[in-house]
């Protein structure tokens, strides 16, 4: 699994894959569900912003939309 890793030596994968390995219902491949309520505090006067989207290249197009309709799927993100 992880000999594809070749920035780390042998001791760093060993050490990963027992963190793995401990908490392997956290890095199981799927996206879980955020169970705390967060407030966010704004300072007196914010404004949103609002910006033209950020252009893609047409060579990550198809990965970034193939992505995008998995999230939806999954139910992460919603159209």
């Amino acid at each position: 699994m992880l000999g594809d890793i070749k920035y780390l030596d042998r001791k760093q994968k060993q050490n990963l894959m027992t963190l793995l390995t401990k908490f392997e219902d956290l890095f199981d491949g799927t996206l879980g569900d955020f169970q705390i309520e967060v407030d966010f505090e704004l300072k007196e006067g914010t404004k949103p912003s609002a910006q033209r989207p950020y252009p893609v290249s047409q060579a990550h197009y198809k990965p970034l939309r193939k992505e995008l309709e998995r999230f939806c799927k999954i139910e992460v993100l919603r159209k």
